[in-house]
């Protein structure tokens, strides 16, 4: 009688189905500025926003904001440019800060990040702000991003 020997289980692989890399889903570029010459003091003011559309994300590839004063202040408070990013209304964090704490001509700060630093899901939003709560004196304003977009 012949004994039939055991075989090995015959294995069948299968790869899961791979996204690929974002920079091939789709990606669109998005960048815009904002530049301000001379500007007096003011309020909290929104100069650009971005806000991650459904079914994408989003990398950030450069985000700068950049103040200088222009001319003196009669009474100087910190004129600033920032960028802050919103996970919700309720749920945000500052990501960039320029501020300049004196009141001579010249006085300057600015702030960047760069290299796909940060990845924004669908309905998170950045905002680029500026303020001058002085009175007198005036300051020029940079802020720019560059985000591409892609399927999410």
């Amino acid at each position: 009688m012949e004994v039939l020997k055991e075989r090995p289980l015959l294995r069948i692989l299968t790869t899961p189905a791979v996204s690929p890399p974002w920079y091939d889903r789709n990606p669109i570029t998005r960048r815009d500025y904002y530049l301000g010459f001379a500007r007096e003091p003011h309020d909290g003011t929104v100069r650009l926003e971005y806000t991650c559309p459904a079914g994408k994300k989003a990398v950030i590839e450069l985000l700068e904001c950049r103040v200088t004063r222009v001319s003196v202040a009669t009474s100087p408070e910190v004129p600033l440019a920032c960028w802050i990013h919103y996970i919700s209304p309720e749920d945000y964090s500052y990501i960039l800060l320029a501020e300049i704490r004196g009141n001579n001509v010249g006085d300057s700060d600015k702030d960047q990040i760069g290299h796909s630093s940060l990845i924004l899901l669908p309905g998170e939003k950045i905002e680029g702000w500026t303020l001058d709560l002085s009175t007198g004196g005036t300051c020029d304003y940079f802020l720019a991003y560059k985000i591409t977009e892609f399927e999410a």
